[in-house]
């Protein structure tokens, strides 16, 4: 007797009972912050390059969700384990911002140890199956509540603007979601064309394929568009939303303290 499809493992597949899936999934959404980072979601962070504080913002929830503890908006609801990919910046101007963050937070930068799995400029290459493996062990081994990717155009070696070359890396922050319900939160710069036009939508001002807002759960969209305004506005919108609604919005103010 002949079979449809071999009998191998990964052929192998079984769906789920509806009533036995509706009574594990809870009514309410989960937040790892709240209204800012959802628990097992895809979360885009979008912003102008150097103006609108996108890194320290991500390095501030990294820490919140590590350690427990958080400042203004960000304030942690479920903590666990984060791992940070980073493929910008310099090491000594990086150094200098995890040690800013944890000043300002009142923690030891030595309270981090063991809850915050790290890669600098490792060359980290979502579209690569290599790259892909890696990541997916690593998930599995610190079993992270969140995973950071920063920033999307230095993590890929294909066009940024082919849907076809971002796909796959979309089908990986799923994958890794997966593994151990992770949310993953990934940066992304503006483009030429509308990320200094302050009437367009905030998904077509996002740098790169269209996949990359329409696969997130979330759009946290942090907006500068004169380089001499000292407020940063942000807007949040989930998936699925009207273009003109959003969860939350509001502005923050930036200062420089000392020389430095």
């Amino acid at each position: 007797k002949l079979e449809a499809v071999p009998n191998e493992e990964e052929a192998q597949w079984k769906s789920d009972d509806l009533v036995e899936w509706m009574e594990r999934v809870p009514e309410n959404r989960r937040f790892l912050v709240p209204d800012l980072l959802p628990a097992e979601s895809l979360v885009l962070m979008s912003g102008q390059q150097k103006l609108t504080y996108k890194t320290f913002t991500k390095m501030l929830i990294a820490i919140a969700v590590g350690t427990g503890k958080g400042m203004s908006l960000i304030q942690p609801e479920e903590t666990g384990n984060v791992l940070v990919i980073e493929e910008e910046g310099a090491s000594d101007e990086t150094k200098v911002r995890w040690l800013a963050l944890c000043a300002a937070l009142k923690i030891d930068y030595r309270k981090l140890k063991g809850k915050i799995g790290w890669s600098f400029r490792q060359g980290v290459k979502l579209n690569e199956k290599k790259w892909a493996e890696k990541l997916l062990r690593e998930t599995e081994r610190l079993k992270p509540k969140l995973i950071t990717f920063d920033a999307m155009f230095a993590l890929q070696s294909g066009n940024e603007n082919d849907t076809q070359d971002v796909r796959p890396i979309i089908d990986l922050f799923n994958r890794l979601r997966n593994v151990c319900g992770s949310s993953i939160l990934y940066l992304a710069h503006l483009n030429e064309s509308h990320g200094w036009n302050s009437r367009a939508d905030i998904d077509r001002q996002v740098r790169g394929s269209g996949l990359l807002p329409q696969a997130a759960d979330l759009h946290l969209a942090l907006r500068r568009y004169n380089e001499k305004d000292t407020t940063i506005n942000w807007l949040v919108r989930a998936r699925g939303q009207a273009p003109a609604a959003y969860l939350g919005a509001g502005t923050f103010e930036t200062r420089v303290v000392g020389k430095n």
